[in-house]
């Protein structure tokens, strides 16, 4: 169907995408090693000057490093301009985008993607995904919620989009809200997980399954006849195994045998096929397979995957050094302005 992609994504689905995102975050080792991995390639920035003027630069250095201090930097107090920036990366990775509004004080409020959303109300055809457009497309306002209880939400205000900066993932021209890059990805990390997770739970059922007794008798081992005692009869075996009970010790005839029957698993092709399901869901941040794997090169073929991989990570590095070149150029406006 032919349709932007704000209505292929609706505000359910996009919600939907979200969770499932946030969900392989804070419960896959391998998602969160990838976007950790992801993180330290595309948010890592330091600012420089380079005017000519030494005294002039490293003047300017001090005081952008300063904004960037934790406290002077976002409105909580609690992060500094660097973790800002690998937090708002890791957003726009998982929720497709993330919004900074610049306040009077100078410093900048981060807001999650899913607070923006469209109002309930009479007025909500105005909005789509919670951004007001003009005709052309260009933003002009973002309905900004507040969370409410465990996942409810209440409309706060309407933000001007003259003082909100967004960062996010587009792949087309008539898109208003980014979307996720582990879209396409995340039906193939959840069945990943939760494979494991089954073959785990299988391994512990299958590790102790019985014990195969092997002798040269027809009869069962509680069946057994053993020697005759002081009453002239003949006694039945007295070997009980309890494996609930610990170890044990098994009084075994000449003819008689004991092992462990258990099941090999997780079997080669199950390893294979979670191994290839967790390669293409590394694709989605192009991510290489090796990078989690190194048994799978050698030094020149890791060596060609980090340059390929430095490759692809310069478009979004470049988003994110424009969104700090617009909060600095604003930050330095506003303390001319003060004198």
């Amino acid at each position: 169907m032919l349709q932007s992609e704000d209505s292929a994504l609706t505000p359910t689905r996009r919600r939907t995408l979200i969770s499932a995102t946030r969900d392989l975050r804070r419960n896959f080792e391998i998602a969160a090693w990838a976007i950790r991995l992801h993180l330290d390639f595309v948010a890592s920035h330091a600012f420089e000057s380079h005017t000519g003027n030494d005294a002039f630069d490293k003047g300017l250095e001090e005081f952008v490093a300063r904004w960037g201090r934790k406290g002077n930097f976002e409105a909580t107090g609690r992060h500094s301009r660097r973790r800002c920036m690998r937090l708002a990366e890791a957003h726009r990775v998982c929720d497709g985008d993330v919004f900074f509004q610049r306040l009077r004080s100078g410093l900048v409020a981060p807001i999650e993607g899913d607070r923006i959303r469209t109002p309930g109300g009479t007025n909500r055809a105005d909005y789509s995904h919670g951004i007001r457009t003009n005709a052309a497309g260009k933003p002009l306002g973002y309905a900004l919620h507040n969370r409410t209880g465990s996942s409810g939400f209440t409309f706060a205000r309407e933000l001007s989009a003259q003082y909100v900066e967004q960062l996010a993932y587009f792949d087309r021209f008539d898109q208003g809200r980014g979307i996720s890059p582990l879209a396409p990805a995340v039906n193939r990390l959840r069945d990943s997980y939760e494979c494991l997770d089954y073959a785990l739970v299988k391994a512990k059922v299958s590790q102790l399954f019985g014990l195969a007794l092997h002798r040269d008798d027809d009869e069962a081992i509680g069946d057994v006849e053993t020697a005759d005692d002081a009453d002239g009869n003949p006694d039945k075996s007295a070997q009980t195994i309890d494996f609930g009970r610990g170890p044990f010790q098994l009084d075994l005839g000449i003819d008689e045998t004991a092992e462990i029957l258990e099941s090999k698993t997780p079997s080669a092709e199950f390893t294979n096929y979670v191994e290839l399901s967790i390669a293409l869901g590394l694709k989605a941040l192009d991510i290489p397979a090796i990078f989690w794997d190194e048994s799978r090169t050698n030094f020149s073929g890791a060596r060609g995957a980090v340059i390929l991989y430095e490759l692809s990570a310069r478009d979004k590095q470049a988003e994110i050094q424009e969104l700090l070149d617009r909060l600095t150029y604003w930050r330095l406006q506003m303390a001319i302005l003060d004198g």
